[in-house]
């Protein structure tokens, strides 16, 4: 079992002008941020670490799972603009190392209980994104034009997206839309070991979003945005495998899948305590059954010195996908069937401390998270839980300059 699951963890940052223009909105108009004059300059380094499962939920294989070392620089420089008042452009480089155990597929124990069988904490690998953002900025609008590659020793994906926004209303009210494409290509390893996993296979996905943000007064703005994702190819696992009747089968899931996300988020700063809230609240759901709700609050804190302090709060639940059990007695009339925990009912509560530092040009931040995953913490009844649901915490670290010419 040494090699038999490379699954790459919830965490894997794959940057994508897809995801990217999908889920994110401006905190401020879209006129109102200039182009940068100076190069800036901004490190993170994060360790991300999931908890061992316990000994009772593991028939066999390791109990420890995925550690994953992420290395990120972004820079953002000026550029000579060919219309509007001025460009920048951003690069982000990302580099991460992934190594653990990754469960594999579940069984039925002699209390027809599910058990978890996983890989051998051997998975070795490496992931490596580039994206880059041109911004072509005018008095009242905005342009975008992204394009990016991510690869691994099995994967392979190109992107690019196109993103506008503009200001009305004397700036008060901004409206954005977007597309994003990317191409994917999967090429297990360990293929020859294992007739029936897939040598290599493709996934297209396909996003639109539009968004809407306005300034309601001085102290406060909302903003909402509604995305819509196709994803058509090879939507399996090919790492994942299904007790299916008392054979083991491999993951099996349709190769069409729609996605739709609806976003609020709503600021409001606090003049008297140099505070400011940010709650923002999610809603998605696909044609694969899933339905989530996501909230998170987040106080940030200004405080003397250069220094400020930011704890948040997040909260998520899912149902089910359609063809998702622990595992099947029997098999599926439409031949569909996981048992990824990923696509199990579950609620997770995670909390968040950062704390940052200006000196002038540069600022320093450091934050801790912990993440904790259980059926009992979803809105609906859960009748059977999973045994892999992941616990995890993360340490990051980033450094953020701007070079004065």
């Amino acid at each position: 079992m040494a090699a038999t699951d490379r699954s790459r963890p919830d965490t894997s940052s794959t940057v994508t002008a897809l995801m990217t223009a999908a889920l994110a909105l401006p905190g401020a108009p879209a006129g109102a941020r200039e182009p940068v004059s100076d190069l800036q300059a901004d490190y993170r380094y994060s360790a991300y670490r999931e908890d061992a499962l316990p000994d009772g939920a593991v028939q066999a294989g390791s109990t420890s799972r995925f550690e994953v070392d992420t290395h990120q620089l972004d820079l953002r420089l000026p550029l000579a603009a060919p219309f509007g008042t001025g460009a920048d452009l951003d690069v982000s480089l990302q580099h991460e190392t992934m190594s653990g155990a990754s469960p594999w597929f579940v069984v039925p124990d002699a209390d027809d209980r599910p058990v978890q069988v996983m890989s051998g904490a051997t998975i070795q690998d490496e992931h490596d994104d580039i994206l880059a953002r041109a911004n072509f900025l005018g008095e009242r609008r905005r342009v975008s034009v992204s394009a990016g590659f991510s690869e691994e020793k099995d994967y392979r994906a190109v992107n690019a997206g196109l993103e506008a926004g503009a200001d009305f209303h004397d700036g008060l009210t901004t409206v954005e839309a977007g597309l994003g494409y990317s191409d994917d290509t999967i090429e297990p390893v360990d293929a020859e070991r294992f007739p029936s996993r897939v040598r290599e296979a493709d996934k297209d996905s396909l996003t639109a979003f539009a968004g809407l943000s306005r300034v309601l007064d001085q102290q406060s703005t909302i903003q909402t945005s509604l995305s819509f994702t196709e994803n058509e190819g090879f939507l399996s696992d090919p790492y994942k495998q299904v007790y299916v009747g008392g054979e083991i089968r491999a993951d099996t899931r349709p190769e069409r899948r729609r996605q739709g996300t609806w976003m609020l988020r709503y600021r409001r700063f606090v003049a008297r305590l140099k505070a400011a809230l940010h709650a923002d609240y999610r809603y998605y759901l696909d044609d694969w059954g899933i339905h989530a709700h996501t909230l998170r609050l987040s106080w940030f804190q200004t405080l003397p010195g250069g220094w400020r302090v930011t704890p948040s709060v997040r909260y998520h639940s899912q149902s089910e996908a359609d063809f998702y059990a622990p595992f099947f007695e029997s098999e599926p009339d439409d031949r569909l069937y996981t048992s990824d925990y990923r696509m199990s009912p579950f609620g997770a509560v995670s909390g968040r401390l950062r704390v940052d530092k200006a000196f002038g040009g540069l600022e320093i931040s450091v934050s801790y998270e912990v993440y904790d995953s259980d059926p009992d913490l979803a809105l609906g009844n859960v009748d059977v839980a999973n045994p892999a649901l992941v616990d995890f915490d993360v340490i990051s670290a980033s450094v953020k300059y701007r070079f004065d010419r």
